[in-house]
């Protein structure tokens, strides 16, 4: 990423680990692949499942979240700081 299109960026180091979270000028991106039917809270199978855990942990919450990451051409699984983008909604 040229520095010119970096509008912030935070390093965080905990555990001997350092991350660098980088907020930078939007870029084009692909259309999103062709989404699945959406899993919810109203699913059958997700009811039944949010049922027993809540029966098991009453002071429990949930939080549903939705991620898209883009990967670069050149990417793989063993070099994840090839990876371009998340966008979350």
């Amino acid at each position: 990423m040229p520095a010119k299109d970096i509008l912030e960026s935070k390093t965080y180091q905990k555990g001997g680990r350092k991350i660098t979270v980088q907020r930078i000028t939007p870029i084009a991106l692909p259309a999103p692949a062709k989404q699945e039917p959406a899993i919810t809270p109203s699913t059958p199978a997700i009811r039944d499942m949010i049922g027993e855990f809540v029966e098991e942990n009453p002071d429990a919450g949930f939080l549903f979240v939705g991620v898209s990451v883009y990967r670069s051409k050149d990417s793989s699984p063993q070099l994840p700081e090839k990876l371009a983008l998340v966008g979350m909604w």
